[in-house]
């Protein structure tokens, strides 16, 4: 029988440059991915995952795979995921298209030169944390932040160390208040095509008001999870 926790892992790529990289990738981050595997399992309620990772290129996850305009996306069966560095870095900065002023200075600083490998890692951390069975019964049309704020916080809380937690909580904050007055307040739907800023506006302020319940809960993500949308 299959361990439900076992991921194949498929390399859907134009070039043996492309196949050595990703490889290398998988290599460097495997073990800290297997024990990030477990604590979903026995602390978040992790009980299937999808068995297949699809490691590809922005161009292929975006424009031959789906249409989705992240190269980051899951379902039951598989996560389609991009792991360069570079390609999320292009991708965080195109957010600031028309913002200026030190805030913005800030946020693209840290976007070239702040993001790690560890950061790509905690994307891909992300779509693992979608398959709670807390999520199960969560209205997404509803409450998108519920969801995707929390699985950005467990994702970050278990694969980011506390500095880099902060530090990218703290680049969001400035990126809410920066992008707020683009986008409706009492609205979390994503943007659509690639509106880099729309797509990830809800995102962030899911991530903050996740953050807020947990610290409600005493620091306790699991009892925040349990109360839901509560």
């Amino acid at each position: 029988m299959r361990d439900r926790m076992q991921i194949d892992h498929i390399f859907a790529v134009k070039s043996t440059e492309e196949l050595a990289s990703y490889q290398a990738f998988v290599q460097r981050t495997e073990e800290k991915l297997c024990r990030y595997l477990t604590v979903l399992r026995e602390k978040y309620a992790v009980e299937e995952l999808p068995g297949t990772i699809v490691w590809t290129s922005r161009e292929t996850a975006t424009k031959r795979l789906s249409d989705i305009p992240v190269p980051s996306y899951t379902n039951e069966r598989r996560i389609v995921f991009c792991p360069e560095l570079r390609v999320w870095r292009e991708i965080y900065l195109a957010q600031l298209e028309g913002l200026t002023g030190e805030p913005a200075g800030k946020i693209r600083r840290y976007y070239e030169t702040g993001l790690t490998e560890a950061h790509v890692l905690q994307i891909l951390g992300h779509e693992f944390a979608h398959h709670s069975e807390y999520f199960s019964d969560a209205d997404y049309e509803i409450d998108p932040w519920y969801e995707e704020g929390m699985a950005e916080y467990i994702s970050r809380k278990e694969l980011l160390s506390e500095a880099e937690f902060e530090e990218k909580a703290e680049i969001e904050r400035l990126l809410a208040e920066l992008l707020s007055p683009r986008f409706s307040k009492d609205s979390l739907a994503p943007g659509s095509g690639e509106d880099y800023a729309g797509i990830f506006f809800p995102y962030w302020r899911g991530f903050l008001a996740a953050r807020k319940r947990v610290a409600a809960c005493g620091g306790d993500v699991v009892e925040a999870l349990k109360r839901g949308r509560a």
